[in-house]
């Protein structure tokens, strides 16, 4: 019983890694942001979605910033 038990553990192990490993905040630790569109907090994907004077909310890996298009 131990020994499955240990397996399953190690199971869970693995399957808690691989999780971590595609979660959208740990692309931020290697350098990434996300940027979206204020006030509609629309996901920015690609320049012409924004034009001179929108605001926009980068965030990094540590807080965010607050932008405006220029």
């Amino acid at each position: 019983m131990e020994r499955l038990l240990s397996s399953k553990e190690k199971d869970l192990a693995k399957l808690l890694e691989k999780i971590e490993a595609l979660s959208p905040l740990k692309v931020l630790c290697r350098g990434y942001s996300i940027a979206d569109k204020l006030p509609e907090h629309e996901i920015l994907r690609r320049a012409s979605q924004v034009k001179k004077g929108d605001k926009v909310r980068v965030r990094l890996h540590e807080g965010h910033i607050q932008c405006e298009v220029t």
